[in-house]
């Protein structure tokens, strides 16, 4: 008996090594592996500070895999868990999630994914992630990018 391929799971795991590659293809980030650990750890961050509701309305736009490990370690808020978050806190987070996995700085990281998260979501679903992070460091980023 010969096992044949599942096409939604072939699919699947094109489109999340098409997110993976893209961010390896950044000077900043270099490897597939690192743009894994990036991606892996920015969207943990996003997904952390956004309500339950958020968290369900992001991750419905994102590939199944990229779902996957976006879930993974979720403990769902009892509060509103941006209030009052500083960009210095938010840095520092990630930068302890990134040590020992990557050298790339914590601004440059949460910047990366950002804009690949904004070519390839909606602009609704991008209210989410603009929810979760200090508008400080969404203006410059938003002049970067083009928009509002």
């Amino acid at each position: 008996m010969s096992v044949k391929s599942i096409g939604n799971f072939e699919h699947a795991l094109h489109v999340a090594n098409e997110w993976i590659k893209e961010l390896s293809d950044r000077p900043e980030i270099g490897t597939e592996h690192q743009a894994y650990v990036v991606l892996r750890v920015v969207l943990h961050t996003i997904r952390d500070r956004l309500r339950v509701d958020e968290v369900a309305h992001l991750s419905a736009q994102l590939p199944m895999l990229v779902r996957g490990f976006f879930f993974d370690g979720w403990k769902p808020p009892g509060e509103d868990p941006t209030a009052n978050e500083s960009t210095r806190d938010l840095l520092q987070d990630v930068g302890g999630r990134l040590d020992r996995l990557t050298e790339i700085e914590p601004e440059d990281a949460l910047f990366l994914v950002y804009e690949l998260m904004f070519r390839k979501l909606s602009p609704g679903e991008m209210k989410y992630v603009d929810r979760a992070l200090p508008y400080d460091l969404l203006f410059p980023w938003w002049a970067r990018l083009g928009i509002r």
